[in-house]
């Protein structure tokens, strides 16, 4: 009898591809909002002015010989503590030494561990950012004002409200804007705002577009997911990032008497790995170590439209 299939080969594993899961490292917004300042300790103190320079004072004019009036400033100070979060993982010899390819276990690992520990990152950035606890300007949307509702609500006056009432209690234009993706997923397609570029080649409006509409330099889009379920258990993917859309002044070069409404301070290195042996059982286990903390300076310098979609 010829030989078939099953006599000339025996299935192994594919060299060319092997599936995973991750989000892109562009999917990841935190420090889009809190823009980085490397430091060198763990725990500093930071000057912080008042706004005495707003105020118009009594400045003349003046007589030949009336002298000028004092006009004196408020000066306090803010803190920061960095966070450690580090998580580890064992490659035993033995896995290494019996990996099919295209498998890398020690890759494998270290890279499992970043995903992990950046996915808790964007987790604590949205649970200030989109937090109305935290952003103390906001307003809360709900029945046929909110941007699902392509009839009756009006995100452009929403953005409005927000971009003036930065401006009026910091002096500052706002800049940039962050939202969700389920934000994102409405506004693109509201009637509002296509009304405002007619004959839009595709279906919807791009980041671009919508940025001129509203006259802001910037917008960003969380795309990041996380998995909700408990281990071993169905998988539960949701977004990082909810229902919002926040309004900001961004600082994205700090600087001694400059403004903003938030920063990522963390130690200069981004990340650390480290790996030592380990004999019982024999193997390499892998370290990654995130030093960072998102320190909100002032939140005048936000202004968050909550669960602005349905």
């Amino acid at each position: 009898m010829p030989p078939g299939l099953g006599d000339v080969h025996v299935d192994r594993a594919m060299t060319e591809f092997s599936l995973s899961y991750g989000n892109d490292e562009a999917s990841f917004i935190a420090e889009a909002i809190f823009p980085m300042i490397p430091v060198a300790k763990e725990s500093d103190k930071y000057f912080k002015h008042d706004k005495q320079n707003l105020r118009a004072e009594n400045d003349g004019p003046r007589g030949v010989r009336e002298p000028s009036r004092e006009a004196s400033y408020g000066l306090s100070t803010g803190s920061y503590t960095l966070g450690i979060y580090n998580l580890n993982d064992l490659v035993p010899d033995r896995i290494r030494a019996n990996a099919d390819q295209p498998l890398d276990p020690d890759r494998r690992c270290v890279r499992n561990i970043t995903d992990k520990l950046l996915v808790g990152k964007e987790i604590r950035a949205a649970a200030i950012a989109f937090d109305t606890a935290d952003i103390t300007q906001y307003t809360t949307l709900t029945g046929t004002d909110q941007w699902s509702d392509f009839t009756n609500s009006d995100p452009l006056d929403d953005i409005e409200v927000g971009i003036q009432n930065v401006r009026t209690k910091t002096g500052r234009m706002p800049n940039h804007i962050a939202m969700g993706a389920a934000v994102w997923s409405k506004l693109k397609f509201h009637p509002q705002l296509i009304e405002r570029i007619k004959y839009v080649s595709g279906s919807g409006l791009t980041v671009a577009q919508v940025a001129s509409i509203v006259d802001i330099p910037d917008i960003t889009v969380g795309l990041a997911v996380k998995n909700t379920a408990n281990e071993n258990q169905t998988d539960v993917i949701a977004n990082i990032w909810g229902k919002a859309c926040l309004v900001q002044y961004r600082n994205t070069s700090p600087a001694p008497e400059s403004g903003g409404m938030g920063f990522t301070i963390r130690r200069r290195a981004d990340r650390e790995v480290r790996t030592w042996r380990e004999n019982n059982p024999q193997g390499d286990r892998y370290e990654v170590e995130l030093s960072y903390v998102f320190e909100l300076v002032d939140d005048t310098f936000g202004y968050l439209i909550d669960a602005a979609v349905a």
